[in-house]
């Protein structure tokens, strides 16, 4: 099992010029956005394989999203390691006549590097940040978080783990806007992105990498009432948590933003991360 004794999981940001010497260094890392997953829907019983990685890994109790609270543009400071100011993704559905998003993705860079990358989701809105040549596998199974994981398990089945991958579980957000965040049928949504998580946990122990991975598990905002737009704290604040080999046990009370995201995840994978990004790198390893 991964929750003991050889624990693995992930999650990463980094650029060269605030390297972390000592930082530890894999060949998988596994972002898991779960969207309009709130901090305190944990540990209420409805989550507990985050609840585990949570006890095992590396928390920031003051981890946030960016202000639109919304779901594209959270998610492409997520991947791109940039502010709305800088990427322009204000809207929020699915505009093909926009394209895809101007900046390069974490996964993009992943691939320039020659690593393997894989894009996972269960709304079509982020298929704006699908840029050519950024991805070896792409899949949108449906809306369902299990959807998701499934396609994960055949794809590394066939073709092995990634070495960058981004897995997006939408459970929880469509269950908040139909019956409100924090009610029972909302945290529901968040059991079934935990069942997800477990199948990518095995998926991954199935595959002998648990002693080379790491998991950055996060959400793209929170949300309270019906909605999570609005710029209030319960919108805004998010779960982010690392675990997986080499990674500390530990909390940490400084501010970390969703942009940090990409750029720890590069850093984990050894790999540069462009100056010019506001995302950075967070320290996640034991000395």
């Amino acid at each position: 099992m991964w929750f003991g004794k050889k624990i693995a999981i992930f999650i990463v940001v980094l650029s060269c010029s605030f390297l972390v010497y000592g930082q530890v260094k894999v060949n998988h890392v596994i972002i898991v956005s779960i969207d309009g997953l709130r901090p305190d829907a944990l540990g209420k019983g409805y989550s507990p394989t985050m609840d585990k990685m949570q006890n095992a890994g590396f928390v920031a109790a003051n981890a946030y999203t960016i202000d639109p609270s919304i779901t594209l543009p959270s998610h492409t400071s997520m991947l791109t390691g940039r502010i709305p100011e800088v990427h322009k993704v204000l809207w929020n559905s699915y505009k093909p006549e926009k394209g895809v998003v101007k900046h390069e993705t974490c996964l993009e860079l992943a691939k320039q590097n020659g690593l393997k990358t894989a894009f996972i989701i269960n709304k079509k809105k982020l298929k704006h940040l699908l840029r050519p040549k950024s991805f070896n596998y792409y899949s949108l199974p449906g809306i369902h978080a299990k959807k998701v994981a499934r396609s994960f398990a055949k794809y590394v089945d066939k073709k092995g783990l990634p070495n960058l991958t981004f897995l997006h579980f939408a459970d929880p957000d469509r269950r908040g806007h139909v019956f409100g965040w924090m009610s029972t049928k909302y945290l529901h949504g968040v059991r079934n992105a935990d069942l997800a998580l477990k199948m990518v946990v095995k998926t991954i122990t199935g595959a002998k990498k648990e002693n080379d991975t790491v998991i950055i598990l996060t959400a793209d905002h929170g949300g309270f009432g019906k909605s999570h737009g609005e710029d209030i704290i319960e919108n805004k604040q998010i779960p982010w948590i690392v675990v997986g080999d080499g990674v500390e046990k530990a909390i940490t009370y400084e501010n970390i933003y969703t942009y940090d995201t990409a750029a720890t995840a590069l850093d984990l994978l050894g790999l540069n991360v462009p100056p010019e990004w506001e995302g950075r790198v967070i320290e996640v390893s034991k000395d």
